[in-house]
């Protein structure tokens, strides 16, 4: 789909691109300038998926940990991670525009998420307290 995009944008602006008589130098500093940036993006990005998988550890409860382990080794291993870094790096204009909407919104509201649960675990506490669990 980005392929399509990308081929589609190029192509709709590719008249305009032989009228203005662009010189090799300019495509030379656009195409470095391109590989530079998606480079900067791709760090980023990665960090940012570092950080949701670390809050994903820590979520899980300590009795699974066995068993999701090896799961987590792999979201955080780049080898087997590089289509989606490549993708990142290669599409960083989409890329950059889809994190503008999801990204920041999804962390967004995993924070507040994390509040509420703070802002109830006192309560649940008290619950705990007061009405015990029975044995059965």
């Amino acid at each position: 789909m980005l392929v399509v995009a990308t081929i589609v944008f190029l192509g709709l602006f590719y008249k305009s691109w032989i009228k203005l008589d662009v010189s090799l130098k300019e495509v030379a500093i656009f195409a470095g300038s391109y590989i530079v940036i998606g480079s900067i993006w791709t760090i980023i990005k990665w960090w940012l998926h570092v950080k949701k998988v670390q809050l994903d550890i820590q979520s899980t409860a300590p009795s699974q940990y066995a068993s999701v382990r090896e799961g987590f080794r792999r979201k955080l291993d780049p080898v087997q991670n590089k289509a989606r870094i490549t993708t990142w790096g290669i599409y960083w204009p989409w890329s950059m525009l889809w994190s503008a909407f999801h990204d920041i919104v999804d962390m967004a509201f995993q924070a507040l998420l994390r509040q509420f649960r703070k802002i109830s675990a006192g309560a649940l506490k008290e619950l705990d307290e007061k009405f015990p669990e029975q044995s059965r």
